[in-house]
């Protein structure tokens, strides 16, 4: 065989190799890719199931008190509880208007500007209130929310909550938990009908 036409088969097999490495490179890609959606669906089902269960299983049993971590996704940075019956239980308007402020990102302090959606739901319940159709917690399919929302976000919807402030001990409809590593901590206490929930500090 000539140079010629060893140069020739050596670029051909030069080209077979690079098309060779570029369809396993992508193949690849994609499976670890798929791989990791896979684990984040896994995980995120894993939370999801723990939060529900868990706020539902102290709800009937009056009077106990849990104090109970939970492992969010990593992928998200905050996750918000709403008291969807907050405006029948709390007849203060002042109240309401400042945590939908608040909430809603109109107010000036602890605003939660990222949080759209615990904003509509949280209006919705306000007008089931005010037509005297519905309680809040029978109008929505949501009281729980992770930031930031992705377009194939699961609803959550927990059983009925109240939520209390920590430290003075007020009810308050909404709170909001930073996930700087993934993990939170609640306070579960069985209020026979529904679950009050309070926010656990790290150190508390």
């Amino acid at each position: 065989m000539n140079k010629k036409g060893m140069a020739i088969e050596q670029v051909f097999i030069f080209i077979l190799a690079a098309v060779t490495f570029a369809v396993i490179l992508i193949f690849g890609y994609k499976s670890i890719s798929g791989f990791m959606d896979k684990g984040e669906e896994v995980s995120f089902v894993r939370f999801k199931t723990d939060l529900e269960s868990s706020i539902k299983k102290i709800s009937t049993e009056y009077g106990a008190v849990r104090i109970q971590q939970f492992n969010a996704p990593l992928n998200y940075d905050k996750i918000c509880f709403i008291d969807t019956d907050y405006f029948f239980d709390n007849p203060d308007p002042v109240q309401i208007d400042t945590q939908i402020a608040q909430l809603c990102g109109r107010s000036p302090t602890n605003a939660e500007k990222n949080m759209p959606l615990a904003c509509d739901v949280w209006g919705d319940a306000l007008k089931a209130k005010q037509l005297g159709i519905k309680t809040g917690y029978e109008s929505v399919d949501q009281n729980v929310f992770l930031s930031p929302v992705t377009a194939n976000s699961v609803r959550i919807k927990v059983s009925k909550i109240s939520i209390m402030d920590h430290p003075d001990g007020s009810p308050r409809g909404y709170i909001c938990i930073p996930l700087t590593t993934g993990s939170f901590t609640l306070q579960l206490t069985g209020k026979g009908s529904h679950t009050e929930i309070t926010d656990v500090k790290p150190g508390e």
